[in-house]
């Protein structure tokens, strides 16, 4: 896989993101966190925001779309993406974050390391 991901990277090539996330030996380690005012969108167009994200994330290998998460006072999501490199997730999702406009002013955090109470990887 290595090899394949490696000989793939280095011709420009991209693969499924979930040859990746399936193996044990490649699980993500990094994240994004995109959160921003739930109440400023039409709900009915973040099914669509996701599909988009997860499109671009599968066609250029970058990881995969987690899910979202919203705040109990249902003002704020959170959505989440996971692959091993998250600044390469960024640059995937920039031409999206700067094209949906209920987008605009998000907060975008990014997560290095396994997350929260996952256990060590040996």
């Amino acid at each position: 896989m290595d090899v394949f991901a490696s000989l793939a990277g280095f011709f420009g090539m991209s693969y499924p993101a979930s040859l990746l996330l399936t193996d044990p030996g490649h699980r993500p380690q990094q994240a994004l966190i995109i959160r921003f005012q739930y109440r400023s969108c039409d709900p009915g167009r973040v099914p669509e925001l996701e599909d988009r994200l997860r499109h671009a994330l599968a066609e250029a290998g970058a990881g995969e779309y987690g899910g979202n998460k919203a705040a109990p006072d249902g003002n704020d999501i959170c959505l989440h993406l996971y692959g091993r490199d998250a600044d390469h997730l960024f640059r995937v999702i920039a031409p999206i974050l700067e094209e949906v406009p209920f987008l605009r002013g998000a907060e975008v955090k990014k997560h290095v390391g396994p997350a929260a109470g996952a256990a060590p990887q040996p």
